[in-house]
């Protein structure tokens, strides 16, 4: 094969300008840290690096989401704490009121410190967050959740819970309605509620009372109705939901116990003729109306008996819903709780997926310095030989061998 001096040439600049492009991609590698600049570098690398760089960017903008759950439930919980303790405050005053030695005066102040906590009340339950959102608004996070009117204080949100997505399948609620939590509380014992007639003319009062089995629950309205003849005390028994007579002409002690279908309370004190008590399924009401309740009955002068009664199963029927407003709260208190330990998991896994992410990225992009170090020592040395001997063979000519 005869090899020209132009092939020569050619080869030599060849030579020379892939060396140099070596060495210029080993260079960039070095200053970059990267050892696969372009896809061209490494197809399978950069391939593999979209998919992992898509599913890290997903793992951060789910950690973004706990971050932002975490400081919505911390709220929630901590509002609803305080809830609780100005609910417990409430109670305690609730059951100062019934001290049998308190003067109208004296109970008409409860009343008042009463009237003043349910506005503290409706303050925490109108708490906002950090962006000025109501949180237990539901989905109307512009409107206050509750509002004062001639009415009381009524819910003006939505039912709806605000969820972020948190990871992979997995949305969180991070709010919560006011109205699962401060309007729907049942009276009563939360299973039936016990009340006397607003006519009653007798000392009788009736206690909120149990079930002694729920086998026999049937949801039906009950009515307890006295009869007082030549100093014999009797009653009946109503169904009032089947218009029917369960008993009749029962025996009444004082204290003594009265068990219908299931459910069992107790009537303290002499009841009048034509005394009645009803027992009917607990119903939702709010905790708000529960109070309002409650400082209308203190505000009434409890001089008489009957009054004073009233009054005492008034106070009695306020206590028992403001326990199972006390019952939700803490459902609710649960709940952001439950939510605030499964964000820690999730933290705790997301961030083990994030080092992995960067783990493998780095495996498949990052530049082995050694390596790329080794690799240009090597390629300056090799540029600087094909360079020499390039230099050496256009230096000669014909005429040098004459």
């Amino acid at each position: 094969m005869r090899v020209s001096t132009s092939m020569a040439f050619e080869l030599g600049v060849t030579t020379i300008n892939r060396q140099q492009a070596e060495l210029l991609k080993t260079q960039q590698q070095l200053s970059t840290g990267r050892r696969v600049v372009s896809a061209a570098d490494d197809p399978a690398a950069a391939a593999r690096a979209v998919e992992v760089s898509s599913g890290a960017a997903r793992n951060t903008r789910y950690m973004a989401n706990q971050d932002a759950a975490r400081t919505s439930l911390t709220q929630v919980e901590s509002t609803l704490g305080q809830f609780s303790d100005a609910l417990q405050d409430v109670r305690a005053l609730l059951i100062q009121a019934g001290n049998g030695a308190y003067s109208d005066l004296e109970r008409a102040n409860i009343a008042a410190d009463l009237t003043s906590r349910s506005d503290y009340l409706m303050s925490l339950a109108n708490a906002r967050d950090a962006n000025g959102a109501y949180i237990f608004a539901g989905f109307q996070e512009g409107v206050p959740a509750f509002a004062k009117s001639a009415a009381g204080i009524a819910f003006q949100g939505d039912q709806g819970a605000r969820q972020l997505q948190v990871s992979d399948g997995r949305s969180l609620q991070v709010g919560a309605s006011g109205a699962d939590i401060f309007e729907r509380v049942r009276t009563g014992n939360g299973i039936f509620e016990t009340a006397g007639q607003a006519i009653n003319l007798g000392s009788a009062v009736i206690e909120g009372g149990q079930v002694i089995d729920a086998n026999l629950l049937n949801g039906h309205a009950y009515q307890i109705v006295f009869h007082v003849n030549l100093g014999v005390t009797t009653y009946d028994v109503n169904d009032t939901t089947l218009g029917s007579t369960v008993t009749s002409g029962n025996a009444y002690t004082p204290d003594g116990l009265v068990t219908i279908a299931g459910m069992q309370t107790q009537i303290n004190g002499m009841p009048a003729d034509g005394d009645g008590f009803t027992i009917t399924p607990s119903v939702m009401k709010s905790v708000f109306s529960t109070i309002a309740s409650a400082v209308k009955a203190l505000q009434k002068p409890a001089g008489a008996p009957a009054a004073r009664a009233q009054q005492q199963m008034g106070i009695s029927n306020a206590v028992a819903g403001i326990d199972r407003a006390m019952d939700s709260t803490s459902l609710a208190r649960s709940n952001a709780g439950a939510g605030l330990r499964e964000l820690d998991s999730l933290k705790s896994l997301a961030d083990g997926r994030d080092l992995q992410y960067q783990t493998e990225l780095s495996d498949l992009l990052d530049v082995d310095y050694t390596k790329a170090i080794s690799d240009l020592t090597r390629l300056q040395t090799m540029s600087q030989a094909t360079q020499k001997a390039f230099v050496n063979m256009v230096g000669k000519n014909l005429f040098d061998l004459l």
